[in-house]
């Protein structure tokens, strides 16, 4: 699954719209003195990512849980409403059994995180 309706969108900041689905966690490593350690950080999914007009531009996207998203206080169902950045990177494809390398887009900096109402999303009325 390529996101190429962010495409138009590569370097910008935009407004976005999504529903949460639930939180999740990841492992990373961070440098702690001499070596390494391992962390569990946390993370949430959002699906039905929108863009400012009502238009889909993802069916998920993953973030990893910062201070802002905490604060939204978000419930499975919650639509919210943030801006991010477009950029662009490189992913292989799971679903080939050659090993390939697929170009996609994320969105990345995410801010202004609110809570807004799924029926102005759904009727197109979304505020800017």
């Amino acid at each position: 699954m390529v996101r190429e309706d962010l495409a138009p969108y590569l370097g910008k900041r935009d407004i976005f719209y999504a529903t949460f689905v639930r939180h999740g966690q990841r492992n990373v490593m961070v440098p702690y003195k001499i070596n390494s350690v391992s962390k569990v950080v946390r993370t949430l999914l959002l699906s039905d990512v929108k863009n400012r007009f009502g238009r889909d531009v993802a069916d998920h996207i993953w973030f990893t849980e910062s201070k802002q998203w905490k604060e939204a206080d978000l419930q499975p169902g919650d639509t919210v409403k943030f801006k991010a950045t477009v950029e662009a990177y490189t992913k292989r494809d799971r679903d080939s059994d050659e090993y390939q390398r697929l170009d996609d887009y994320k969105l990345t900096y995410p801010f202004g995180v609110t809570k807004v109402s799924p029926t102005l999303v759904e009727a197109g009325q979304l505020t800017l």
